[in-house]
């Protein structure tokens, strides 16, 4: 995931580049330069927080800390596929379909059990707050 994040920001930002020259925007090359090296260093902490809580810490708190980087990968995908720019956006349709494996991964290793105890104890908590509010209704 990490090497593909690295090669669609170097594709991406190679293609901008040359959009940029042959329109001989020479302000907006010095930008792209400058966001490209940032959303590459964050792209590069990003990935290695993940691998490191992920793999290293099985997803730091078991079950819950899967289902927090399957929502966090859910959250990266939206991102990805909102933020396109025209044609050069397509280069990150790569980068959703890993992301999208990443989610699934999660899911697989306990963020799925997490989730179902998260609906369980809503729905149950609902129908506890709705006896109790038809006794109260009933006693008075």
């Amino acid at each position: 995931w990490m090497r593909c994040q690295i090669l669609c920001c170097i594709v991406y930002t190679v293609l901008a580049f040359v959009v940029l020259l042959a329109s001989l925007q020479l302000l907006s090359f010095i930008m792209l330069a400058v966001v490209s090296v940032v959303s590459l260093i964050v792209a590069l902490i990003f990935a290695h927080l993940s691998w490191w809580c992920v793999v290293v810490n099985n997803g730091c708190c078991g079950n819950v800390g899967y289902f927090i980087w399957a929502l966090i990968f859910l959250i990266d995908a939206i991102w990805l596929l909102g933020s396109g720019k025209g044609l050069l956006g397509l280069v990150y349709l790569i980068l959703t379909i890993s992301t999208a494996y990443l989610m699934v991964i999660c899911w697989k290793l306990g963020a799925g059990s997490t989730a179902r105890q998260i609906v369980t104890a809503v729905s149950t908590t609902r129908q506890s707050n709705a006896q109790q509010h038809s006794d109260g209704l009933t006693s008075a």
